[in-house]
């Protein structure tokens, strides 16, 4: 099952420059989330995307940002943090009005859960990113390790 909601509003401090993070900048959000639905009509077999996006919000507010990066970086560790059985997901932040030809610029990432005999799945879309297993390795002491996804044309 996948939930998702797009262009949601973040409010945050953000920029290189002093004067920049002074006042709030609008950020949008577009979020995309796979996990395994227990075919139930109770709230707590799902994704509330309600919530979700109030903790997207509130970790937007609370934290003056040099970048775009690191806002994503904590925003996939509140995915990570709130959806039990995730699969996989997308998630990417724009700012609107930085470049004079261009509708808005950004950043994404996605994360996708591998199977343990299929380590180069493909994403849906034809999406580039990190993709990080969390299948065990008897060969690894580590619990994950980082797979480069290839670049799709």
């Amino acid at each position: 099952m996948r939930i998702f909601f797009e262009q949601l509003e973040l409010e945050t401090l953000i920029g290189l420059w002093e004067w920049e993070r002074e006042s709030k900048t609008i950020l949008f959000c577009d979020c995309v989330i796979d996990f395994d639905y227990k075919k139930s009509d109770n709230i707590n077999d799902t994704v509330n995307y309600a919530q979700l996006a109030d903790k997207f919000r509130t970790i937007a507010s609370k934290k003056k940002y040099y970048l775009l990066e690191p806002l994503l970086e904590d925003l996939k560790e509140v995915i990570h943090q709130s959806v039990l059985n995730l699969n996989y997901f997308h998630v990417r932040i724009t700012k609107k009005g930085v470049l004079a030809n261009a509708v808005s610029c950004g950043v994404e990432d996605s994360w996708e859960r591998l199977a343990e005999s299929n380590a180069t799945q493909k994403k849906p879309n034809g999406l580039n990113s990190n993709v990080y297993s969390l299948q065990s390795s008897k060969k690894s002491a580590q619990s994950a390790e980082v797979h480069e996804s290839p670049h799709e044309t």
